[in-house]
């Protein structure tokens, strides 16, 4: 169709961008010698170089000065390197981790005025933060005998969502964004909601936008 021949058109100038020409000097096969732990860095110091990242200009989802010279930054390095050989599968062992979790779950839940029947863990970022609430949302609907659970959310959710509602056999039911604010528009999600409907996604902000739905 002409969507697709489009589609394929868009897609052919993003792998152009991101690659360009190819990667002549990329490692295709387990070097027959293993490099020295110097090779190795300069090699990544290198490659580093090239991310073309620190000068401002570039938006990558990092919200802090970059240089290495603010304080937040040098904290993290040393706290990094703390915990370079740790593993938080391990709470029994990890003590520390697990206070961290704990601490942290509970500051949030204090956060949106929680009570003592809440819970919550720690995920390795957005995606996986989204999947494992979708995946709460199919089980909880599941119990009340739901068995084709809808999503409504905005056009301009998180793209995680999508994958979310793929993974998990759930239909999302995508409404359009007020035109003027790009918010999610309440009167367009009421419109939507029936019987099937497990939840509604409402994004603060989203991630294309920035704008806070009317939650």
């Amino acid at each position: 169709s002409v969507l697709d021949k489009e589609l394929s058109k868009e897609v052919d100038k993003i792998e152009k961008k991101l690659i360009g020409e190819g990667d002549k000097d990329a490692n295709l096969e387990l070097p027959k010698t293993g490099y020295s732990t110097s090779q190795v860095y300069e090699m990544t110091k290198v490659l580093h170089h090239t991310d073309n990242f620190g000068s401002g200009k570039s938006w990558a989802g990092i919200y802090h000065d970059v240089t290495g010279e603010e304080k937040i930054c040098k904290l993290q390095e040393q706290v990094w390197a703390m915990y370079n050989n740790s593993n938080g599968l391990y709470p029994g062992i990890f003590k520390s981790c697990r206070k961290y979790e704990a601490e942290i779950v509970q500051m949030s839940v204090s956060l949106l005025h929680g009570n003592e029947n809440c819970c919550g863990l720690l995920t390795s970022g957005g995606t996986e933060s989204i999947l494992i609430a979708i995946l709460g949302y199919r089980e909880l609907a599941k119990e009340r005998g739901i068995e084709n659970p809808e999503i409504i959310c905005c056009r301009n959710a998180h793209g995680a969502l999508d994958k979310a509602a793929h993974y998990f056999g759930i239909k999302l039911v995508k409404v359009e964004a007020n035109a003027k604010t790009l918010a999610l528009e309440c009167s367009e999600v009421q419109a939507k909601i029936n019987r099937n409907t497990i939840a509604v996604y409402a994004s603060a902000p989203s991630f294309p936008s920035g704008t806070v739905d009317p939650i």
